[in-house]
């Protein structure tokens, strides 16, 4: 799957880009589900954008679109004061960080209508990966021969799946706002409990554990229709309005005989000086 994926993905964005897709931007709030909320793993926040094919469905009263999602959600972080290992022994925070990245292949279904509110289900598969990052950094802006350091504690990509409900509201042919509740099915990851988290003398000591990251996402945003397609092959003609494509005839009828032009008149040259 994560060889697989790259490739959908690279697929996915050549055909949108071909295409009058529409393009989505949302705030979003991860909640934890079953044994990853028994395990005390914190709700989050956080962004995500959408890119959407043009409707693949012709003469249908059904909207079918394809697309890729991409999403970043922080899920909360313990800070303490330390002291830094300077010759000033200088203030500082050590931290703990959980978060994830969701990489995502959507389908969505909804029904074509001029109503100011359409409904939509969507589906997605894909991959989210849960990080759990430790920091140590200074209080002052900076402090010389001191390096702030970053490193992963936990990096850990789980195979996830699910649907989502949602409704737009058209504000108007470019611009609607987008709300949609998702439920994610996840694999098992590795993080850091935060709760866990305490001073040991100057270092930081948690624990981590294991377990499924089902996750319920509530997404709010807008929608941006990008160059929006005006086909003429997909107009559908009632009997009443079918398209003529006789000649068109100047009035009063075709003549009879052709109308003949006038002789040029002749051209005496001018004589050389």
């Amino acid at each position: 799957m994560k060889r697989f994926l790259p490739l959908l993905l690279v697929f996915f964005f050549t055909e949108l880009a071909s295409a009058q897709a529409y393009l989505g931007f949302h705030y979003g709030r991860p909640m934890p589900l079953n044994q990853l909320n028994d395990s005390n793993y914190k709700s989050g926040h956080g962004f995500g954008f959408d890119l959407m094919s043009n409707n693949i469905l012709r003469r249908s009263s059904l909207d079918f679109r394809l697309g890729a999602s991409f999403e970043y959600y922080l899920h909360g972080t313990e800070k303490r004061d330390i002291l830094l290992n300077t010759p000033n022994s200088d203030p500082g925070i050590y931290s703990v960080q959980n978060n994830h990245m969701g990489i995502l292949l959507t389908s969505r279904v909804s029904f074509l209508n001029e109503s100011f509110v359409s409904p939509f289900i969507d589906g997605f598969v894909g991959t989210r990966i849960f990080k759990s990052t430790e920091s140590i950094l200074p209080k002052a802006d900076y402090i010389e021969g001191f390096e702030p350091t970053h490193k992963n504690v936990h990096s850990t990509s789980a195979f996830h799946y699910g649907f989502s409900a949602g409704l737009l509201f058209n504000v108007n042919e470019s611009f609607a706002i987008d709300t949609r509740l998702s439920y994610s099915n996840g694999a098992q990851a590795n993080w850091v409990k935060l709760q866990s988290a305490a001073l040991d003398g100057n270092q930081l000591k948690y624990n981590s554990t294991q377990t499924f990251t089902d996750l319920f996402i509530f997404r709010i945003g807008v929608i941006i229709r990008v160059m929006p397609s005006y086909n003429s092959d997909d107009r559908e003609y009632s009997d009443d309005e079918s398209p003529d494509y006789s000649p068109s005839l100047p009035s009063g009828g075709r003549p009879l005989e052709p109308k003949p032009n006038n002789s040029p008149v002749p051209v005496t040259p001018k004589p050389a000086p």
